[in-house]
This record gives structure tokens, sequence and C-alpha cells, in this order.
């Protein structure tokens, strides 16, 4: 009864809105599986140059802008200060106190001592320093009378500080079951602090948790003996400089040398004497070996993730399985009878996934080459088949407008219906399964609560799409002559990558190189393109195809840098 008036007494103090969202989805017409396309599609023109949008970049601890607060922290002895105010146009007392860090980092304590006396400047200041332990010691009432003392950036304010800091205080509260005294600082200590009332909504709500394990799960705070006050502390960044700072950057260094490199792919570490580049010659451009032993076009490629097998697919109806230690031919399986459009691995490259336009499923042990179980549910052809990263399950789509989502059992556990569907793909992290449609219409779903979340326009013809490592960009193919980079939690446009020849078949392309810094794709051309990913700029045009290229894929464990295409003339060039 006392949390329930509690409780209400702060609902009587705030007034929270609400909000809600909805969707809808249209049918489509019915393609058949590498359909030549209507003229009207095939006549689509080129689309503007290679857009210079960016993804989005969250900058950690480490990034470009640390915190809420930038102070001169560093405590300066006038009389040993240099001349000279700058070191090659940076500021002598950062870069001073950037090498002081460093030092003790190293274990190098005279050398930081010896430093700090001759430059007089220190890593902070004593206000810092004692600021620093007063949130790590839970002194509340200390560092919030220190905040006043500290020089804010003109942009942020004292109470977003102090807003952090009481919270914490509130956490602690709960913790220790001190539930009255919490709602003192929520009602007298938060709530005038002019915060998100959405916020203010959530904590009010945690008064009513029933233990110390629903707080923490509730909120995601770990509690006072976790790492919740150094994450605190972390999110003030008093102007302490952030942990390793002089590494940080000289990673940003490096990865921006490497993101500039137009034939990175290289893995070997990079050195801090030189700046990065690859040379040209080193890069993958030469036919190692051709595998023979497709009757038909081939269709689909794909390396296991330990990179030491290459299933392909293809139209008569077999897939093979290749040993990339004497590239000869592992399994034949042939159980399907009409042509196999994809293949999926397991996350351990135990078992392989394949379906085709028998309307089929089939899952298979790799070591014996056996087909262990049959997936029966499409009414047409089915166009893609994808595990989700667990192992336990998996996806598949088809041109009778359902997503299925399967168990190994033979269980269907949901189903998405509405769209005839070209392809599907899941990201890494399991949240996402994004699909595009014969609609011209890329739809993103967030698989744990098998919610629908948005979907957007193409343009042209989409063929295929494939996640990224990062689990947030995909690459679509489309008949407008272009592969696109999408962000998907948006989702929206990154990039184009033109000058490929597509219109009339379906033509898969690939993230590629160590760091997934190029994309890779076929063409109808008969040859296979490469452009850097960052730039947008083409690199590679390589010929030895003699028909359409349908697909390529990249081997991420490779050390100097492989990849397979696929194409019509039955051949699988590595």
């Amino acid at each position: 009864g006392g949390l329930t008036t509690i409780y209400s007494t702060i609902y009587q103090s705030r007034s929270l809105g609400s909000f809600s969202v909805s969707a809808t989805t249209v049918a489509a017409e019915r393609p058949r599986k590498r359909q030549r396309l209507s003229s009207a599609a095939v006549s689509i023109p080129r689309t503007s140059p290679i857009s210079n949008m960016r993804s989005p970049d969250e900058n950690g601890e480490n990034g470009h802008q640390n915190g809420l607060v930038t102070l001169q922290n560093g405590q300066t002895d006038i009389s040993h200060s240099p001349l000279c105010t700058s070191y090659n146009g940076y500021d002598r007392e950062q870069v001073s106190r950037l090498l002081v860090q460093a030092l003790h980092d190293l274990g190098y304590e005279k050398a930081a001592s010896s430093l700090e006396e001759e430059s007089g400047f220190t890593v902070e200041s004593n206000h810092i320093s004692q600021f620093r332990h007063a949130i790590l010691d839970g002194q509340w009432t200390e560092a919030e009378s220190l905040t006043s003392s500290l020089d804010l950036r003109h942009d942020i304010r004292r109470e977003n500080l102090l807003f952090l800091i009481r919270k914490q205080k509130f956490f602690e509260l709960l913790e220790m079951n001190e539930v009255q005294k919490a709602l003192k600082v929520l009602r007298n200590e938060l709530s005038h602090l002019d915060q998100d009332p959405e916020e203010l909504h959530h904590l009010s709500s945690l008064l009513m948790t029933a233990s110390v394990e629903d707080l923490k799960e509730e909120s995601g705070w770990d509690g006072a003996a976790g790492q919740s006050r150094k994450t605190l502390l972390a999110r003030l960044q008093v102007a302490m400089i952030p942990r390793a700072r002089l590494a940080s950057l000289l990673d940003q260094a490096q990865c921006y040398q490497i993101s500039k490199c137009l034939y990175h792919t290289s893995t070997d570490p990079t050195s801090l004497f030189y700046d990065h580049n690859c040379s040209k010659s080193e890069f993958p451009r030469t036919t190692i070996k051709i595998l023979e032993a497709h009757t038909d076009e081939v269709w689909f490629v794909k390396f296991s993730h330990n990179g030491r097998y290459l299933a392909s697919a293809s139209k008569d109806a077999t897939v093979i399985i290749w040993n990339l230690e004497t590239f000869e031919s592992l399994h034949r399986l042939v159980d399907h009878c009409k042509a196999v459009t994809c293949v999926d691995w397991s996350p351990n490259d135990a078992q392989l996934l394949t379906c085709g336009q028998d309307f089929l499923i089939r899952l298979w042990d790799v070591a014996i080459g056996r087909c262990i179980r049959i997936f029966e549910h499409h009414q047409d052809s089915v166009s893609c088949c994808a595990w989700l990263p667990s192992g336990n399950a998996f996806a598949s789509a088809s041109m009778d407008q359902d997503i299925v989502l399967w168990r190994l059992d033979g269980a269907i556990t949901y189903k998405w219906s509405g769209f005839r569907i070209y392809d599907l793909t899941i990201s890494n992290d399991g949240e996402y399964l994004v699909s595009i449609c014969t609609e011209k219409k890329l739809h993103v779903y967030h698989v744990p609560s098998q919610q629908f979340i948005s979907d957007a326009q193409l343009q042209g013809e989409p063929t295929c799409v494939t996640f990224a490592e990062d689990s947030q960009h995909v690459l679509i193919n489309t008949s407008a002559k272009e592969v696109q980079m999408w962000y998907i939690p948006e989702p929206r446009l990154v990039r184009k990558f033109v000058g490929q020849d597509q219109g009339k078949y379906v033509i898969r392309s690939c993230f590629g190189g160590p760091n997934q810094n190029l994309i890779l794709s076929g063409s109808e051309d008969a040859h296979v393109y490469i452009w850097h990913r960052e730039l947008g700029t083409l690199i590679e045009r390589l010929a030895g195809h003699t028909g359409t290229v349908n697909c390529v894929a990249w081997n991420s464990t490779s050390v100097n840098g492989m990849f397979a295409s696929a194409g019509d003339d039955q051949l699988i060039r590595m």
C-alpha cells in the first residue's frame, strides 16, 4: 500500500506521453528465378555518380568527443613553461600530458615523473583527482560540490552532470532497499533538473521492483560493487584523459590509413614507423585455380566459416563441396531434382543448408555428404535460406510470399507473409532479418521479437542482399546497374557502386578484404568488379569468365586474400 501511494504521488507530479507505430505491406507480382526482367526494367538508366554519404560512427570513450566536459586541468609550473607553446602545430601541454600518461601505462614510472618535473605538466589536476575519487568512493555530496569548480564546455550544463550523479545515488539507494530515501532523491533532486520525462518515468517504475536482481535487469545497471561507478565516470569524462589515449590516437591513425589504401588485403600488423600502403601486385587479381565439375550454370558459391571448404550450387541440380587444400571435390550432393538456388553453412560448418526450384530445403551432414532432413512448406521456388547465429534455427523465403523461421526438427516457429521474396540475409548478431522482394522494396524485421520494423523503396529490381560483419550494413544488387550499400537501423542508402553490367539476371555481390574494405560483384559482361568500400572507387575489373558472372564470395580466413567467382560458363574461378 505504501509503495502504491509513493508510485501514485510520482505520477501526479509528471505527465508522460506515449507513441505508437504501425506499418502496412503490399502484395507483388510473381517472377521466376533468374527470369529475364521486363523491357522497362532492362532500360532503367544508370543513376547519379557515387554518393558521398558516410555511415554513422559512434565515438566511444576514445572517440573524438570525449564525454561532457572539457578542461585545462594540468597543473602548470610557470617557471618550467617552454617558450614555444606548440609542438608541430599541436598544443604542447596536451602532447606532454599524453606522453606522461603513456609512460605510466608502459610502466616507466621514473621517466613519467621526470617528464612531469621537466615539463611542469601532470596528467590531471587536484580538482579532477578529487572529483574522480569522490565518484569511485560514492561520496555524492562532495562530487556534486566539486562540479561547481569545473570549467564546463560551453554547450554542457552543470545540471547534466548532476543528473547522472544523482541517478547513480538513486540506484544505489534502491539496491540497499532504502526506498523512501530513493523516492526523496527522485522527487527533490532529480525531477527538478529539467530532464527527459520518459527517463523520469522509467526511474519511477524502478521503485516497484521486487528484488535487486529485478532492479539490475530492468535498468541495465550492475550495482555499486560492479562497474557502474567507473561507467559513470567514463560518461562524465570531466576532462580526464581517456584511458590509453595515445594508443587510441595511434589506432585511429592506422585505421584511417588503411581506409584510404586502395589495395588493402594484408592481415599483417602495420608499422608505426611508415605510412601504410599495400602494393597492387599483392592484390588477388590472378586466377590460381579453375574448378570444373558442374554441367550447367553455377549460380551460387559460399566459403565455410573456417575457410577450408567451398560450396557451389548449380542449375544442374547439384551442390559440390570443394576441399580448398587440394581444390578437389569432397562431396557431390545430388538429391535436389531441380536447380539449386542457394546454400548456407551452419555456424560450426558441420551442416549445410540447400534450397532450390523443387520447393524443398535440405539439411546435409558435411562430414559424410548425406541429407539428414528435408523441410517442406513452400509452394513455389525457394529462393534463399540463412542460418540464425545460434545454429539451432534458420530462415527460408520463397516466391510463394512466405518467409519462414524453422527449428532443425522441422517445426515452424514463425512466418511472415505478403511478398514474393528474391533474397534474405540475417545479421551476425541475430537482431535483423532483411529481405528484398518483387515490389522493389527491402523489408527489415527484428528476429528476437519477430516484429516488422520498416521498409524502403529501391531503385531498380533487386536481386541479392547480404549483411556486413558489423550487422549494420547490407549490399543490394539492382537491375539499375549498381550495387547499393544501405544502413539498416534507419534504413537509408549510404553509397552506390557503379560500373558493372546488370539488368537481365540474378547477380550477387559480397563484402571482402580483411576489414571488409572491399565490395565485389559479378556482372553480365563476364567480369568481376571490385570497388573500395570507403571511397567508392572502382579498383579492378577482372576478366576470365566467358559468360555472366552470377556470384562472388570472399574467403575471410585467407591471409593474402582469396575469392571465388561463379558463372554461366559452368566454371568457378579461384
